[in-house]
């Protein structure tokens, strides 16, 4: 959606795509991306993420993960697990409840 479109240092980032490749590593059951504003770059992607049961990842590992699927200006600045991402009844992510 474009009202979620993040401006990052001159180039417009959905967050959606950073979310898909989150979304396909193993130990990730859901994804949500913020942007934060940044005095350099305009914004910053900020992920928020909910593991699969009995799943775990480092943030090493994860960062590793983004770096090898997405150019490096789209790797999120900071990865902060969440216990479970706020959903709709149809289970939409709600990245409005999610804090900054």
């Amino acid at each position: 959606r474009k009202k979620d479109m993040m401006i990052i240092a001159g180039e417009n980032v959905f967050p959606r795509e950073i979310e898909e490749v989150l979304n396909a590593h193993p130990a990730i059951a859901g994804s949500a991306i913020l942007g934060q504003r940044d005095d350099l770059r305009g914004e910053v992607p900020i992920a928020f993420i909910e593991f699969r049961p009995e799943q775990q990842a480092d943030d090493a590992t994860l960062r590793a993960w983004c770096r090898d699927h997405l150019a490096g200006y789209k790797c999120p600045r900071d990865i902060r697990v969440v216990e479970k991402l706020p959903r709709s009844p149809t289970g939409k992510i709600m990245r409005r409840q999610l804090e900054v």
